[in-house]
């Protein structure tokens, strides 16, 4: 028997200004690149390069946001 992965659910910033919020696939679709790109975008090296550019913020597990 196999268990349901829980999706993590990220929130979007381009600066202080707030993008969108969502699992790596539909902010990936939203933006229109890969669930890997939406990784690196939450990733420290990436805040650390480009500052002021767009950038995610990890912010729980979907099921556990529904509650």
């Amino acid at each position: 028997m196999t268990r349901k992965q829980k999706q993590r659910v990220y929130a979007i910033y381009k600066g202080d200004k707030f993008i969108d919020v969502g699992t790596k696939r539909e902010i990936a679709d939203q933006l229109g690149i890969t669930p890997n790109s939406v990784t690196f975008l939450a990733s420290p090296s990436h805040k650390k390069r480009s500052p002021n550019d767009r950038f995610a913020i990890f912010i729980g597990y979907e099921e556990d946001l529904e509650e």
